[in-house]
């Protein structure tokens, strides 16, 4: 029974979404939809010149509406088989995020896992966090969040090691490099959590290395938590400054800067300096707010007094920092991360 946890919780995660659909199935277009669902409809139509400058999103959404939605009645029709079916209707688009909540509860299994042996556990926090209202809410409506969370757990789950002593293979990476990028199209600001992914991946790999692991893992007297803490800092920033080289090319984490690097390209020549596709007018970027500093500094905090580990403490505040440029936009996912054990396990303290 324990091993098939995981497939129960997600029956009742289809049961649940299947009742709630059902109430959303009447609703009208709902904000940013009355975008994002005509446009999806001319890609399911083969428009893929038409596009609405009021998107400001990659169309990773809309592909994905065409490949799952229309590209299979386009071949049953030219096998001849006859189907009165309207391509890519409301309801349908909506359908699509259960297929990626479903997926992200898989993977979020997966991640939780390394930390907790029992299945039936396992599979009860991330059924859970599924079911969380940062998550759910976007499962009934044609929004890039489901799709995006997903394929960014998804690159985290193949880029970090599974087992202690465990090393991805470069395999591995360029798998977890095109989930990256897919989560980008989803969602341009998941190129910060590429970049956390990366910081990640890097630190697990010196971790297990015979000259930085020992370091690294080691743990802080009570009386000396504040040099130790500076002390391993040092230490993480020698070692990846001088196992730069066998981090990037021999394990093949190059692989994890190829999205974020791609969507700096684009952000710095091709975009005029705009984070946003379009609407630049209604997305300009601003200075941080204080209050984004404060959370920044609360998180590395919390970190510190609940004795998470360094790796994730130190990414943290540069995700912080770094989403301080984006107006703090990628906060929806860091309850997701923070709960699946970034951060303090009695939950989050904060989530827009």
């Amino acid at each position: 029974m324990a091993s098939t946890s995981h497939w129960y919780a997600v029956l009742l995660f289809l049961g649940f979404a299947a009742l709630v659909e059902r109430l959303f199935s009447t609703i009208e277009p709902y904000m940013d939809e009355v975008f994002h669902i005509p446009q999806a409809q001319a890609y399911c139509q083969g428009g893929f010149d038409v596009w609405d400058p009021k998107i400001t999103t990659f169309p990773g959404l809309y592909l994905a509406a065409f490949v799952f939605l229309a590209f299979p009645i386009w071949l049953l029709r030219a096998a001849g088989v006859e189907l009165d079916y309207e391509l890519c209707s409301t309801r349908a688009l909506r359908s699509l995020n259960i297929i990626f909540g479903v997926g992200t509860l898989l993977v979020m299994h997966r991640i939780i896992r390394r930390q907790e042996p029992n299945n039936a556990k396992a599979a009860a926090w991330a059924l859970t966090l599924s079911l969380s209202p940062t998550t759910w809410f976007f499962l009934f409506l044609f929004y890039t969040d489901v799709g995006g969370t997903f394929f960014i757990l998804l690159a985290f789950d193949l880029s970090t090691p599974r087992e202690p002593h465990e090393r991805p293979t470069p395999g591995r990476f360029a798998a977890a490099a095109l989930a990256c990028s897919l989560s980008i199209l989803f969602r341009q600001t998941n190129a910060v959590w590429v970049m956390f992914i990366f910081g990640v991946s890097c630190l697990r790999d010196l971790e297990g290395s015979l000259r930085w692991g020992p370091r690294l893992s080691a743990a802080p007297a009570d009386s000396a938590a504040g040099p130790f803490v500076v002390a391993q800092l040092v230490c993480l920033a020698r070692g990846l400054v001088s196992d730069a080289p066998r981090l990037l090319f021999s394990r093949g984490l190059a692989l994890l800067l190829l999205p974020p690097l791609g969507f700096a390209y684009f952000v710095a020549v091709l975009n005029g300096g705009f984070i946003v596709v379009g609407d630049h007018e209604n997305h300009s970027p601003e200075r941080p707010h204080f209050a984004m500093v404060m959370g920044c500094s609360w998180e590395v905090y919390e970190g510190a007094r609940t004795n998470l580990p360094l790796a994730p403490t130190t990414l943290i505040f540069m995700l912080g920092l770094l989403s301080l440029f984006n107006n703090g936009v990628a906060t929806r996912h860091r309850f997701v991360v923070r709960s699946l054990g970034f951060g303090n396990r009695e939950g989050p303290r904060c989530c827009d």
